[in-house]
């Protein structure tokens, strides 16, 4: 089953932008983030992967992502 949060995390991105290690995080952009994150992880759960631990790969890689192209403009 797909987490609830998912779904949740689009409204929370919606509100206002966030701080990830340090980089400050338009909305818009936290935004398609989080659809990107919550489209993988749908995919994964449509092909029967196991979706937890598809979100801990997910997790480390997208906080690796976000940090790395911010600091790099």
């Amino acid at each position: 089953m797909v987490p609830e949060w998912i779904g949740a995390g689009l409204h929370l991105a919606m509100l206002r932008p966030i701080i990830v290690e340090g980089i400050f995080l338009p909305s818009l952009v936290l935004l398609m983030l989080v659809k990107s994150l919550r489209e993988e992880l749908l995919n994964s759960h449509r092909h029967g992967y196991n979706v937890e631990k598809r979100v801990k790969q997910l997790k480390s890689t997208f906080i690796f992502t976000i940090t790395n192209d911010f600091r790099n403009d």
